[in-house]
Protein backbone atom coordinates (compact mmCIF):
# COMPACT_ATOMS: atom_id res chain seq x y z
CA UNK A 1 0.00 0.00 0.00
CA UNK A 2 2.95 2.67 0.63
CA UNK A 3 4.41 2.13 -2.12
CA UNK A 4 0.67 2.41 -4.49
CA UNK A 5 0.12 5.99 -2.40
CA UNK A 6 3.69 6.90 -3.91
CA UNK A 7 3.07 5.59 -6.96
CA UNK A 8 0.00 7.83 -7.20
CA UNK A 9 1.46 10.44 -5.57
CA UNK A 10 4.32 11.10 -8.21
CA UNK A 11 1.23 10.51 -11.40
CA UNK A 12 -0.18 13.00 -9.36
CA UNK A 13 2.64 15.41 -9.38
CA UNK A 14 3.57 14.97 -12.89
CA UNK A 15 -0.60 15.46 -14.13
CA UNK A 16 0.03 19.03 -12.02
CA UNK A 17 3.53 19.32 -14.01
CA UNK A 18 2.14 18.82 -17.15
CA UNK A 19 -0.68 21.33 -16.86
CA UNK A 20 1.55 23.71 -15.73
CA UNK A 21 3.57 23.72 -18.59
CA UNK A 22 0.48 23.99 -21.34
CA UNK A 23 0.33 27.00 -23.27
CA UNK A 24 -3.28 28.05 -23.72
CA UNK A 25 -4.12 28.99 -19.66
CA UNK A 26 -2.85 31.44 -17.85
CA UNK A 27 -3.55 29.82 -14.44
CA UNK A 28 -1.86 27.19 -12.60
CA UNK A 29 -2.40 24.35 -10.37
CA UNK A 30 -0.13 23.55 -6.72
CA UNK A 31 -0.11 21.18 -4.37
CA UNK A 32 -0.37 22.43 -0.88
CA UNK A 33 0.33 20.38 2.37
CA UNK A 34 -2.77 19.00 4.22
CA UNK A 35 -3.26 20.77 7.07
CA UNK A 36 -5.75 20.20 10.03
CA UNK A 37 -5.79 24.66 10.63
CA UNK A 38 -8.53 26.34 8.80
CA UNK A 39 -7.84 28.06 5.80
CA UNK A 40 -8.37 31.37 5.11
CA UNK A 41 -8.38 31.58 0.69
CA UNK A 42 -9.84 35.11 -0.29
CA UNK A 43 -8.80 38.11 -2.25
CA UNK A 44 -5.51 36.78 -3.25
CA UNK A 45 -4.19 35.38 0.30
CA UNK A 46 -4.40 31.54 1.43
CA UNK A 47 -3.04 31.50 4.67
CA UNK A 48 -3.54 28.48 7.85
CA UNK A 49 -2.45 31.44 9.75
CA UNK A 50 -4.57 32.66 12.79
CA UNK A 51 -7.81 34.35 11.46
CA UNK A 52 -10.21 34.08 14.15
CA UNK A 53 -11.18 37.77 13.72
CA UNK A 54 -13.61 37.18 11.60
CA UNK A 55 -15.65 35.55 14.01
CA UNK A 56 -15.73 38.35 16.61
CA UNK A 57 -19.20 39.47 16.72
CA UNK A 58 -17.75 43.36 16.46
CA UNK A 59 -15.42 42.50 12.91
CA UNK A 60 -18.89 40.57 12.08
CA UNK A 61 -21.38 43.65 12.72
CA UNK A 62 -18.99 46.23 11.00
CA UNK A 63 -18.29 44.05 7.99
CA UNK A 64 -22.27 43.68 7.52
CA UNK A 65 -22.03 47.55 7.57
CA UNK A 66 -20.05 47.61 4.95
CA UNK A 67 -21.79 44.96 2.27
CA UNK A 68 -25.24 46.86 3.32
CA UNK A 69 -23.33 50.08 2.25
CA UNK A 70 -21.83 48.29 -1.33
CA UNK A 71 -24.83 46.10 -2.18
CA UNK A 72 -22.70 42.72 -1.96
CA UNK A 73 -19.97 41.02 -0.38
CA UNK A 74 -16.65 41.32 -1.85
CA UNK A 75 -15.13 38.96 0.56
CA UNK A 76 -12.25 41.34 1.18
CA UNK A 77 -12.40 40.03 5.37
CA UNK A 78 -8.42 40.60 5.31
CA UNK A 79 -8.34 43.90 4.00
CA UNK A 80 -11.29 45.44 6.32
CA UNK A 81 -9.37 43.54 9.41
CA UNK A 82 -6.69 45.85 8.58
CA UNK A 83 -8.49 49.25 7.92
CA UNK A 84 -10.28 48.30 11.17
CA UNK A 85 -7.42 47.99 12.99
CA UNK A 86 -6.00 51.14 11.53
CA UNK A 87 -8.93 53.10 12.34
CA UNK A 88 -9.74 52.23 15.61
CA UNK A 89 -5.29 52.84 16.25
CA UNK A 90 -5.59 56.52 14.61
CA UNK A 91 -8.82 57.60 17.19
CA UNK A 92 -5.91 58.06 20.14
CA UNK A 93 -4.52 60.53 17.52
CA UNK A 94 -5.99 64.19 16.75
CA UNK A 95 -7.08 65.38 13.67
CA UNK A 96 -9.79 64.42 11.17
CA UNK A 97 -10.61 61.44 9.05
CA UNK A 98 -9.90 61.26 5.69
CA UNK A 99 -10.84 58.45 2.85
CA UNK A 100 -9.66 59.19 -0.70
CA UNK A 101 -12.01 56.67 -3.32
CA UNK A 102 -15.49 55.66 -1.15
CA UNK A 103 -17.85 54.70 -4.09
CA UNK A 104 -20.87 53.42 -2.35
CA UNK A 105 -19.12 53.24 1.15
CA UNK A 106 -17.77 49.73 2.09
CA UNK A 107 -14.57 50.59 4.10
CA UNK A 108 -15.86 53.73 5.70
CA UNK A 109 -19.26 52.05 6.87
CA UNK A 110 -17.78 49.51 8.19
CA UNK A 111 -15.35 51.85 10.20
CA UNK A 112 -18.00 54.27 11.81
CA UNK A 113 -19.59 51.14 12.77
CA UNK A 114 -17.18 49.30 14.23
CA UNK A 115 -15.76 52.63 16.10
CA UNK A 116 -19.71 54.18 16.79
CA UNK A 117 -18.40 57.09 14.92
CA UNK A 118 -20.05 60.59 16.44
CA UNK A 119 -19.57 64.33 15.42
CA UNK A 120 -15.42 63.65 14.81
CA UNK A 121 -15.03 65.01 10.94
CA UNK A 122 -14.87 62.44 8.34
CA UNK A 123 -14.05 63.40 4.98
CA UNK A 124 -15.07 61.43 1.92
CA UNK A 125 -13.41 62.57 -1.43
CA UNK A 126 -14.89 60.91 -3.89
CA UNK A 127 -16.70 61.91 -8.01
CA UNK A 128 -19.55 59.30 -6.42
CA UNK A 129 -19.62 58.47 -10.07
CA UNK A 130 -19.46 55.33 -12.23
CA UNK A 131 -17.23 55.69 -14.57
CA UNK A 132 -14.63 53.07 -13.90
CA UNK A 133 -10.27 53.56 -14.04
CA UNK A 134 -8.19 51.42 -15.73
CA UNK A 135 -4.91 50.04 -13.09
CA UNK A 136 -1.95 51.68 -13.55
CA UNK A 137 -3.56 54.15 -15.59
CA UNK A 138 -4.28 57.80 -15.57
CA UNK A 139 -6.53 57.20 -18.62
CA UNK A 140 -10.21 57.73 -16.81
CA UNK A 141 -13.33 55.91 -19.03
CA UNK A 142 -17.07 56.45 -19.20
CA UNK A 143 -17.56 52.78 -19.07
CA UNK A 144 -20.55 52.01 -16.19
CA UNK A 145 -18.64 49.91 -13.56
CA UNK A 146 -21.38 48.38 -10.52
CA UNK A 147 -18.36 48.60 -7.73
CA UNK A 148 -18.87 52.41 -8.25
CA UNK A 149 -21.60 54.64 -6.96
CA UNK A 150 -24.08 56.09 -9.38
CA UNK A 151 -24.11 59.56 -7.59
CA UNK A 152 -23.85 61.20 -4.24
CA UNK A 153 -27.38 61.29 -3.06
CA UNK A 154 -27.45 57.93 -2.51
CA UNK A 155 -24.16 57.25 -0.72
CA UNK A 156 -25.03 60.81 1.56
CA UNK A 157 -28.14 58.51 2.71
CA UNK A 158 -26.08 55.91 3.73
CA UNK A 159 -23.83 58.20 6.10
CA UNK A 160 -26.79 60.00 7.42
CA UNK A 161 -26.78 58.35 10.53
CA UNK A 162 -23.00 59.59 11.27
CA UNK A 163 -23.20 63.40 11.79
CA UNK A 164 -19.52 63.97 11.48
CA UNK A 165 -19.15 62.35 8.07
CA UNK A 166 -19.10 64.47 5.24
CA UNK A 167 -18.29 64.22 1.31
CA UNK A 168 -16.21 65.70 -0.81
CA UNK A 169 -17.56 65.62 -4.38
CA UNK A 170 -15.11 66.08 -7.10
CA UNK A 171 -12.27 64.33 -8.68
CA UNK A 172 -9.10 64.33 -6.97
CA UNK A 173 -6.64 66.06 -6.83
CA UNK A 174 -8.90 68.95 -7.53
CA UNK A 175 -11.04 68.86 -4.97
CA UNK A 176 -8.94 68.41 -2.43
CA UNK A 177 -8.80 72.26 -2.23
CA UNK A 178 -12.56 72.17 -1.57
CA UNK A 179 -11.92 72.18 1.89
CA UNK A 180 -9.64 72.32 4.50
CA UNK A 181 -9.45 69.52 7.08
CA UNK A 182 -6.95 70.39 9.35
CA UNK A 183 -4.74 68.03 10.74
CA UNK A 184 -5.49 64.32 10.11
CA UNK A 185 -4.89 61.24 12.01
CA UNK A 186 -6.18 58.41 9.70
CA UNK A 187 -6.11 58.15 6.06
CA UNK A 188 -7.63 56.04 3.61
CA UNK A 189 -6.82 56.30 -0.22
CA UNK A 190 -8.16 53.58 -2.74
CA UNK A 191 -8.74 55.27 -6.35
CA UNK A 192 -7.41 52.53 -8.44
CA UNK A 193 -5.47 55.07 -10.15
CA UNK A 194 -1.37 56.23 -9.61
CA UNK A 195 -1.92 59.33 -10.51
CA UNK A 196 -4.62 60.99 -8.11
CA UNK A 197 -3.36 58.35 -5.44
CA UNK A 198 -0.16 59.93 -5.51
CA UNK A 199 -1.36 63.68 -5.19
CA UNK A 200 -3.87 62.61 -2.46
CA UNK A 201 -0.92 61.27 -0.86
CA UNK A 202 2.02 64.21 -1.36
CA UNK A 203 -1.30 66.75 -0.52
CA UNK A 204 -2.32 65.13 2.70
CA UNK A 205 1.11 63.97 4.47
CA UNK A 206 2.19 67.34 5.98
CA UNK A 207 -0.86 68.21 7.19
CA UNK A 208 -0.89 63.93 8.81
CA UNK A 209 -0.21 64.66 12.72
CA UNK A 210 2.42 62.38 14.43
CA UNK A 211 1.24 59.07 14.81
CA UNK A 212 -1.55 59.00 12.06
CA UNK A 213 -1.99 55.83 10.10
CA UNK A 214 -2.13 55.50 6.41
CA UNK A 215 -3.83 52.84 4.22
CA UNK A 216 -2.86 52.43 0.43
CA UNK A 217 -5.94 50.00 -0.60
CA UNK A 218 -3.65 49.08 -3.88
CA UNK A 219 -0.34 49.60 -3.05
CA UNK A 220 0.62 46.16 -3.48
CA UNK A 221 -1.78 44.34 -5.37
CA UNK A 222 -1.52 42.21 -8.21
CA UNK A 223 -2.02 44.73 -11.50
CA UNK A 224 -1.59 47.66 -9.26
CA UNK A 225 2.49 48.26 -9.92
CA UNK A 226 2.60 51.63 -10.89
CA UNK A 227 0.53 52.74 -7.37
CA UNK A 228 3.58 51.37 -5.80
CA UNK A 229 5.75 52.82 -7.84
CA UNK A 230 4.00 56.48 -7.29
CA UNK A 231 3.38 56.04 -3.73
CA UNK A 232 7.28 55.39 -3.20
CA UNK A 233 7.94 58.52 -5.32
CA UNK A 234 6.26 60.42 -2.36
CA UNK A 235 7.33 58.59 0.24
CA UNK A 236 10.77 59.14 -0.88
CA UNK A 237 10.42 62.90 -1.16
CA UNK A 238 9.37 63.29 2.60
CA UNK A 239 11.64 60.31 3.80
CA UNK A 240 9.09 57.91 4.87
CA UNK A 241 8.79 54.03 4.23
CA UNK A 242 5.49 52.05 3.06
CA UNK A 243 5.19 48.08 4.34
CA UNK A 244 3.93 45.81 1.96
CA UNK A 245 0.97 43.86 3.12
CA UNK A 246 -0.19 39.98 1.80
CA UNK A 247 -3.58 41.68 1.81
CA UNK A 248 -2.21 44.13 -1.05
CA UNK A 249 -2.52 47.08 1.37
CA UNK A 250 0.15 49.35 1.88
CA UNK A 251 0.57 50.39 5.52
CA UNK A 252 2.43 53.46 6.99
CA UNK A 253 2.70 55.96 10.23
CA UNK A 254 3.53 59.17 10.68
CA UNK A 255 6.63 59.24 12.75
CA UNK A 256 7.15 61.46 15.96
CA UNK A 257 9.99 64.14 14.93
CA UNK A 258 11.72 63.98 18.29
CA UNK A 259 12.22 60.58 19.58
CA UNK A 260 9.85 59.23 22.12
CA UNK A 261 11.36 59.46 25.88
Amino acid sequence: MPALRRLAHRAIQATVAGFNRNPWTGEVLELVPRSVAPIYTHDGLRTAHNHTFIDAPDFQRAYRRGVQAAGWDYEIYWRVHVILWAAGTAQTVPGAFVECGTGRGFMASAICENIGWDHRPFYLFDTFQPGSVSPGSDERHATSSPYYAHGSEGVRENFREWAGVRLVVGTVPDSLAQVDVGSVAFLHIDMNDPGPEAAALRHFWPSLSPGAVVVLDDYAYQGFEASHRSANVVASEFGFSILSLPTGQGLTIKPFEAPLA
